[in-house]
């Protein structure tokens, strides 16, 4: 049997004692389940992404995966080996996988229209704090997430979108690390990632930003009554003072 893409598998079979008259000469020894555990771990091939298994007897098996982070498990497999399956002609399983998927859109509050100069941050908890994942941004632009990658602040796109592939499972938090200019910034917010957050069809997350307002030329409206209002209290405290020393002498 020979499985062609996927995750990791492993089909492991040994002797399990059943009753009270069971053979326990037949169980393996500590020395035999290690080359077992060994052996099923060398099936891997990390270069071609193939795990061959040999020497199954006819019959009926199931495959069950260990999903890679960030990706979507495809379900158990069926498989079925018959004598008409051989080293020469295995029978050949192909396991895909798709990664989760999100896209961001980044808009204006009020036109809807889409806006661009924004950037976002991926955090997930990490006991009492946050983490910011790292991504790596690939050729179509969209953002994978690496631990080894260089991206923190993911870009909007010209049309507005940020589309981020192979967050793992679970909560995450959405926070705009670079606000677009004029406007004003967003609170982050929490999304779940599940299964059903597939690349194929991807959580869409809209993220509006209002305008900020300027009031006066080069002060705002409050700056100038303030500096009146301050320019009174110390004219009315020096003419107080004024009026004790002169009831003194």
């Amino acid at each position: 049997m020979e499985i062609e893409a996927g995750a990791k598998y492993a089909l492991y079979f040994h002797y399990m004692p059943i009753g009270s008259d069971a053979d326990t000469d037949l169980l393996l020894t500590p020395e035999q389940r290690e080359h077992v555990y060994r052996e099923i771990r060398n099936k891997r091939s990390h270069k071609n992404g193939k795990a061959i298994f040999k020497y199954l007897k006819a019959g009926k098996y199931k495959l069950v995966e260990t999903v890679p982070t960030g990706y979507i498990a495809d379900g158990t497999t069926e498989i079925e080996l018959t004598d008409k399956h051989s080293e020469t002609a295995p029978c050949k399983v192909t396991v895909n996988n798709c990664p989760t998927g999100v896209k961001i859109i980044k808009l204006d509050a009020k036109t809807e229209k889409p806006l661009t100069g924004a950037g976002f941050r991926i955090k997930v908890k990490d006991g009492t704090g946050f983490v910011t994942l790292s991504f790596t941004k690939q050729e179509d632009g969209k953002y994978f997430f690496d631990k080894n990658g260089k991206e923190m602040d993911l870009m909007v796109d010209k049309n507005g979108e940020a589309v981020i592939l192979g967050l793992p499972m679970g909560a995450v938090w959405i926070e705009e690390s670079v606000v677009p200019k004029g406007y004003f910034p967003v609170t982050a917010r929490k999304a779940e990632i599940t299964k059903e957050t597939s690349a194929l069809s991807p959580m869409v997350i809209k993220v509006p930003n209002s305008k900020s307002v300027k009031l006066g030329l080069d002060n705002d409206w409050w700056e100038i009554p303030a500096m009146i209002a301050g320019a009174v209290l110390l004219l009315g405290g020096a003419v107080v003072l004024y009026v004790r020393r002169k009831n003194k002498n």
